[in-house]
């Protein structure tokens, strides 16, 4: 049987912009104390799972749904805008339905809603808001993290959700961040170690104490991150620009399968809209963790060069 109560409480819950009720706790998300309807609800019940016989994940979109299943985790249902299903396996608890959740779940969530989703971080300045991308292990978390410790303000870590029309507009989810261990010893942030949710999740969660600010920011600048010896900043021109927003996209995760007919041309017209109204640049940090400690002074300085309007 799986550990979640089958009839729990509804509890409601705030992150990019919408109003959550959920029937499960999910301590990552900020409460929420207003008395409207919820955009989203998020609900125990019946998922189909599509996994083959050996895969450890399948996907499957369509027009009206999709399906997302994990073979440790358990099955997710998005229909329309507003509803996920989620139906764990067997002994699973909620710390760990909710990586899932609100990771790619709530990624492909959004962008059915009308939203870009970029894999980063961001974090507001006293010169505006920086949207960090990169691979796997180039440092966004803990360059964030490096950054909240200067008395900075995370807006999220992992999904990057914005609205690109009109004036880009980019909406806060939630003050978690996840370190390595690594990280964690070296930059000390003030927050709450969550649980680990599954012995095999390598990242430390940590929940920030700082106050949490919903409201939406317009991002002025997005640096993708690249390891090296010392602090330098690159603006990126032309086609350049565009190339590194749909790289870094959430959605080319899944590939062809979620940006395909019309969401294609919407997706690159996002991003296209996104390259033109923000700086997109290179900036390469130190592999030296060490080095961290002059990133905020230094990054300030930058940011508050760039014109937020040049992108060629």
């Amino acid at each position: 049987m799986s550990r979640i109560e089958p009839t729990p409480r509804l509890r409601r819950y705030s992150a990019f912009g919408l109003r959550i009720e959920a029937d499960l706790a999910l301590p990552e998300l900020e409460p929420d104390m207003g008395s409207g309807p919820p955009d989203l609800r998020i609900r125990l019940g019946s998922a189909p799972s599509i996994l083959d016989a050996e895969a450890p994940a399948a996907f499957r979109f369509q027009e009206d749904e999709a399906l997302l299943s994990w073979r440790d985790v358990g099955d997710f249902r998005i229909l329309g805008r507003d509803l996920i299903i989620y139906q764990p396996r067997a002994g699973v608890d909620e710390a760990l339905v909710s990586l899932p959740l609100l990771g790619p779940v709530m990624g492909v969530l959004l962008e059915r809603r009308g939203l870009l989703t970029l894999h980063g971080s961001a974090v507001e300045l006293s010169a505006g808001v920086a949207v960090f991308l990169g691979d796997k292990g180039a440092g966004k978390s803990t360059t964030a993290a490096a950054l909240v410790r200067a008395g900075k303000t995370l807006l999220t870590d992992d999904i990057v959700a914005v609205d690109c029309r009109g004036a880009p507009r980019l909406y806060p989810a939630y003050p978690q961040v996840k370190l390595t261990e690594e990280a964690s010893a070296s930059i000390a942030v003030d927050g709450e170690a969550m649980a680990r949710p599954h012995p095999a999740f390598e990242k430390r969660r940590l929940r920030l104490d700082a106050p949490f600010d919903p409201a939406p920011r317009e991002p002025k600048a997005a640096l993708v991150l690249e390891r090296g010896a010392a602090f330098a900043l690159h603006p990126l021109r032309g086609a350049a620009t565009l190339t590194a927003l749909i790289r870094f996209s959430y959605a080319t995760r899944f590939g062809r399968d979620l940006i395909s007919g019309r969401s294609a041309a919407d997706h690159l017209r996002q991003c296209a809209a996104l390259s033109q109204k923000i700086s997109v640049c290179r900036m390469v940090v130190p592999n030296d963790l060490g080095a961290l400690a002059q990133l905020p002074d230094w990054l300030e300085s930058q940011i508050s060069r760039l014109d937020a309007d040049a992108s060629t």
